[in-house]
């Protein structure tokens, strides 16, 4: 009888050990259909934490129980590889050579509300400005910024003699400010409110690189979405009602986001053929197990996965966090030191930076 009981819990132990597996993997492989066709999987990629930490706990379980049975986590892991590496990078550290390109991303969140106080005269007594001023960066992207008009009320010249401002009304402001000359600029606007993108064409070194700026599509989700959130994921008396709609808004945002990456996506592969690098940054509102993520990686590298560690989260807000900022960076170049700078806390996200230089062509 003990042992008929024991047999049972093993192949109970088992059966939830695959289904995990198989949820992981579920997770992973949705980022492949685009959220605008295929919206009841839309949201897999936001479970993806859940399952591979499940998993890591069902593998070490099985090693120590009954190691044979751990091929079951091991198959997971291996099928998942790709995104696992893409969502927790864990790589030697490796400076960046001299005359790296240091690039920096940063979602403003208006300067730290700087907006509330009205007295651009005293704009460089602010943190954000400051920390821009100070970070060395040659290119910096910024989302979510001031609402002026005119980029020289910036008044960063003095480092960035080079700057873009995009003036959409209603939707989410962009600037770059360079320390290598803008050719051109074009600002790209989606059929959704608050979201675009802007494209630059930078002179450095005698090559023509294309930086691409954006702000995609957001949840956009207040409060009482964020505490529904919150009591999801600790599983506090949930209201299905409420969880519901929260679902449904997270469905609309992604199958508009999908659309938006989709853009891109042609953008992107138009550029390559005719410019000698492109650069993809800013804040997607996606995570790294997501068809954004997923589309234009086929293209372009994630400097995060290439040289960062750990997750990086860069938005921690509300008791969530997630890698939501981005660089993408093209094949002749090799990114190094990626970061998220969780030391400066004056906006809702964190700073991403990395360093770029261009291959060597053989």
């Amino acid at each position: 009888m003990l042992l008929r009981i024991g047999k049972l819990i093993y192949y109970i132990l088992v059966f939830i050990s695959a289904m995990m597996s198989l949820g992981m993997i579920v997770c992973v492989f949705s980022t492949h259909f685009s959220p605008a066709k295929y919206t009841i999987i839309s949201s897999w990629g936001l479970v993806f934490p859940f399952f591979l930490a499940i998993n890591i706990v069902s593998l070490i379980f099985w090693l120590v129980v009954k190691w044979r049975t751990a091929w079951i986590p091991l198959l997971a892991f291996v099928c998942c590889w790709g995104s696992i590496r893409a969502y927790i990078p864990f790589n030697i550290p490796q400076k960046a050579p001299e005359k790296s390109i240091k690039l920096l991303s940063f979602n403003t969140q208006t300067f730290g509300k700087w907006f509330g106080r009205r007295n651009m005269k005293k704009f460089n007594e602010n943190a954000v400005n400051q920390y821009i001023r100070n970070s060395g960066a040659d290119i910096v992207c910024l989302q979510e910024i001031l609402w002026i008009d005119d980029i020289n009320q910036y008044k960063m010249d003095d480092i960035y003699p080079y700057g873009y401002l995009t003036v959409v009304p209603a939707r989410s402001r962009l600037a770059i400010f360079s320390k290598y000359p803008i050719i051109d600029a074009e600002i790209i606007t989606y059929p959704t409110v608050t979201n675009c993108s802007a494209i630059y064409h930078l002179l450095i070194e005698g090559d023509t690189i294309t930086v691409i700026n954006n702000h995609l599509e957001s949840y956009k989700l207040k409060n009482d979405d964020k505490e529904n959130y919150n009591e999801m994921i600790n599983e506090k008396d949930v209201n299905k009602e409420n969880s519901k709609k929260l679902l449904n808004k997270i469905s609309f945002a992604d199958s508009l986001r999908a659309l938006q990456t989709d853009v891109l996506y042609d953008l992107v592969e138009k550029e390559l053929r005719c410019r000698d690098g492109v650069i993809v940054c800013g804040d997607f509102n996606d995570s790294p197990v997501s068809y954004v993520h997923y589309r234009l990686t086929r293209l372009l590298n994630d400097a995060y996965t290439q040289s960062g560690n750990g997750i990086g989260f860069s938005y921690y807000h509300n008791k969530m966090y997630f890698r939501i900022d981005h660089i993408l960076v093209s094949n002749n170049y090799e990114a190094y030191e990626a970061r998220v700078d969780k030391s400066f806390k004056e906006s809702d996200h964190y700073p991403i930076y990395t360093y770029i230089k261009k291959r060597k062509s053989r």
